[in-house]
């Protein structure tokens, strides 16, 4: 059989063809390896450096509760009653005794006492048996939404099912110390337990329910 003079004669590959692609291949690879690299290392550093960074919500967080807290503390409560007040800064250590149902008209009292916040005066060493007859306020706790004081009616402030009544402070019932001396009787102290008086019962314009 003859062969046709007019085709194509084909080359073998040389070996440097072979060669020439492996090395293409080879760089190729050590470029991907390359990127691949780049890229692991780059992600791990923008992990560290988020690490690296604070936590400004955990912060943040700890500053709100930081001010809540501080509102708790300016916070004083009656339990039993379920109602509570803002106390001012002035005064401090307040203590108080319930007297229910103390008199025919079915009402209790709620006496208390304070200090002065700059611990300028201490309380005595009885002070738990004297609260009732030195207190600075008393509060009045009612089933009746008005009383009558010195033949004049006067309005309770309603919280849940009661009314509440206090006289220097807003309408109602309870009277104050004359002549405070539950921190002793020099002129100074008076003073000083009359001061405490007039915060305490301002205190009491802030009663509200307790969350």
């Amino acid at each position: 059989m003859e062969s046709d003079p007019s085709a194509p004669i084909t080359q073998p590959e040389t070996p440097n063809k072979w060669k020439i692609t492996a090395i293409i291949f080879i760089v190729l690879s050590i470029l991907l390896v390359g990127l691949s690299t780049f890229l692991v290392v780059d992600k791990l550093s923008s992990k560290n450096d988020e690490k690296d960074q604070p936590d400004t919500s955990q912060e943040n967080g700890n500053q709100t509760n930081t001010e809540e807290n501080e509102e708790i503390s300016n916070i004083f409560t009656i339990p039993e009653w379920n109602i509570q007040f803002t106390i001012p800064d002035t005064i401090t250590d307040i203590r108080y005794v319930i007297a229910s149902n103390e008199h025919s008209d079915g009402n209790d009292n709620a006496y208390l006492v304070a200090r002065p916040s700059d611990n300028s005066l201490q309380y005595p060493s009885d002070i738990s048996a004297r609260i009732k007859d030195e207190a600075l306020a008393i509060l009045t706790r009612s089933t009746s939404s008005t009383q009558i004081k010195l033949d004049i009616t006067v309005e309770g402030k309603r919280i849940g099912n009661y009314y509440f009544y206090t006289a220097w402070s807003f309408s109602g019932l309870a009277t104050g110390a004359g002549v405070p001396t539950l921190f002793g009787e020099t002129q100074n102290q008076i003073t000083a337990a009359s001061t405490v008086f007039h915060e305490l019962n301002d205190m009491l314009r802030t009663i509200r329910a307790t969350n």
